[in-house]
């Protein structure tokens, strides 16, 4: 398809059935000026035609025998799939009769093939997809598709990321495959188990937290094709979503819910959340009833929106998780979703409703033995002792950590102890040791492909390094992690942002964009469910005021943001701002 982009490496085969510059032909046939008046119906009769040379013959021949009729109202009576292969048909010319005797050439197995790849629902596939569907291996599987390739059947679109030929069936073709009929759905329910076992496997090599369900086998396939989970996942996105969305249309409640929970954490790695959203969605009416499957599909939910900085949606969903997991006597499931009540009670600033809930989720994970979620509520029981200015308390939390995780080889959890340790630090004023875990943090946060993280700790950097005062270091990061906020329209993350480079603009001499940066990074997190970033925005605020001799007017924000982050539980930060709001010296920053 159009919007899937090849590398420059990779070239189609070429399809003599196709035509290179399939417009040309209705050009010729109807005229220039015919044409130039609707250039988009014209299009749209290339599509329809399947840029088939005969097809675009017989519609060419069609409206050549009617000049009364505009291109448009052919295209509209070809748009009906239903109709489309009765209405290419004049005179002699008959699309269905060519097509026909294409297909009454193939082996048996070819034709049912061929039936069977015309009722996926996806835009494309890779050669093995025949092997479930015929009960075939992946060998004598891409044997088949080629045959088709050589019947001119299937058409080829290059090579994806894992080096996999992709195929493709036009809709004309789809449409004349789905004629011929087959109801063998049990060929299809074969594939879509596969599907099933090959993301399911490839979700389980990919670094994650949170529950899941039981791995498939994905047989010799999954051998074959999951060195890499991130790159298949990307490689199959678009395939994966309208296999997700047929078997939900085929009523394949388990496959849906199944896949939904497997591409999760795809989507989370690569913020593909609108993707998320609807898969998601999909396999949550799949999944009725307080099951295992429900639970799963609402705190992933959860997690969504706590990524979309939903927090009061976030909060509900993993209550509702933690209530089925307990349901279910699900220890490992409940001590995440405890995890995820506290982390939101955290984001909303209510840090003491945050630590009951992260000790509740130790209990559980001490129960079920999971030690990776041990480490994660440490690093969050560290974090609020942070906030609050108990550095010691926080940084023995975080060793222990850093301890368990560096013995399980947990790669998230060194990521996250290193982190909140870097913090800490900063937080004491050591900046060269937080430089350096934040920097280590950052560079397994690439390593794991992970883009919404690299661009938090961008910012978490950046900070750190206007608190050095290597302002030209600090803006680079901050400019980079926005390009990322951009593309995914992440107000908070660009508040943040405009907030760091506000800071930039005044140890750089430049008060008109402090202020600006500063007065948009204050507006945008007034609508936001954050008090904390409101109030750092605020003292930015106050300190570009003060600049600009208005000791006044940041005074009032000061004092605004000192009562945020104290309602909020920063109070560690509140305190920062009550000892230099009356010191601050003009340009400086805190």
């Amino acid at each position: 398809p159009a919007d899937r982009c090849w590398p420059a490496w990779s070239r189609p085969r070429s399809c003599r059935w196709r035509c290179s510059l399939p417009g040309d032909a209705v050009r010729k046939v109807l005229g220039p000026a015919r044409v130039a008046a609707e250039p988009a119906a014209a299009e749209q009769l290339v599509e329809y035609c399947g840029r088939l040379p005969l097809a675009l013959r017989v519609a060419a021949a069609r409206l050549v025998a009617r000049p009364h009729w505009r291109l448009t109202q052919l295209a509209a009576r070809l748009s009906d799939e239903r109709r489309r292969l009765d209405e290419l048909r004049f005179g002699d010319l008959d699309v269905r009769a060519s097509l026909t005797l294409s297909y009454r050439e193939l082996a048996e197995p070819q034709q049912r093939a061929f039936r069977l790849l015309a009722r996926l629902d996806t835009p494309d596939f890779p050669a093995w997809v025949a092997g479930p569907l015929l009960g075939v291996d992946p060998d004598t599987a891409e044997d088949h598709v080629e045959a088709l390739v050589d019947a001119r059947l299937v058409d080829t679109l290059g090579w994806d990321a894992l080096g996999q030929t992709r195929y493709r069936l036009h809709d004309l073709l789809r449409v004349f495959g789905r004629d011929l009929g087959d109801a063998d759905d049990a060929a299809l329910v074969a594939l879509m188990d596969q599907w099933v076992a090959l993301a399911e496997c490839a979700d389980h090599k990919i670094a994650q937290r949170g529950p899941r369900l039981a791995v498939s086998d994905a047989g010799v396939l999954g051998e074959r094709l999951l060195a890499d989970p991130t790159g298949w996942f990307d490689a199959e996105w678009m395939t994966l979503g309208g296999v997700i969305a047929q078997c939900a249309a085929m009523g394949l409640a388990e496959q849906t819910a199944r896949l939904a929970i497997a591409g999760a954490a795809a989507c989370d790695l690569r913020a593909r959340f609108d993707d998320w959203e609807m898969s998601n969605g999909l396999g949550l009416a799949a999944a009725v009833g307080a099951t295992p499957a429900e639970a799963i599909l609402v705190q992933q939910r959860g997690l969504l929106n706590s990524r979309q900085h939903r927090f009061a949606d976030a909060q509900r969903d993993f209550t509702r998780a933690k209530d089925v997991f307990e349901y279910l006597a699900d220890a490992d499931g409940a001590g995440y979703a405890w995890h995820g009540v506290g982390w939101m009670h955290e984001w909303l600033g209510r840090q003491a409703e945050a630590r009951a809930c992260h000790e509740m989720a130790m209990r559980r994970f001490e129960t079920a033995r999971n030690r990776h979620g041990q480490v994660d509520v440490l690093c969050s029981l560290g974090a609020i002792e942070r906030r609050a200015g108990r550095n010691s308390a926080a940084e023995a939390y975080l060793r222990r950590a850093l301890e368990t995780a560096t013995e399980l080889d947990d790669r998230m959890g060194m990521l996250s102890a290193a982190l909140e340790l870097g913090r800490v630090l900063h937080a004491r004023g050591e900046l060269a040791g937080a430089v350096e875990h934040i920097h280590a943090s950052l560079t397994d946060a690439h390593q794991l492909g992970d883009p919404d993280l690299v661009a938090n700790l961008r910012l978490t950097l950046a900070e750190t390094y206007l608190r050095m005062g290597a302002k030209d270091t600090a803006r680079t990061e901050a400019q980079q992690a926005l390009v990322f906020f951009d593309e995914h329209d992440d107000m908070a993350g660009k508040a943040w942002a405009w907030r760091l480079l506000s800071w930039v603009g005044l140890l750089t001499n430049s008060p008109e964009s402090a202020l600006a940066l500063a007065e948009r990074a204050v507006a945008t997190t007034e609508g936001l469910e954050l008090r904390q970033e409101h109030a750092r925005a605020l003292r930015q605020l106050g300190h570009v005021l003060h600049a600009a001799g208005k000791p006044a007017d940041a005074g009032l924000c000061w004092r605004q943001a000192e009562t945020l982050l104290d309602d909020a539980g920063f109070h560690a930060e509140a305190a920062e701002i009550r000892a230099h709001s009356g010191t601050v010296e003009t340009g400086s920053n805190v």
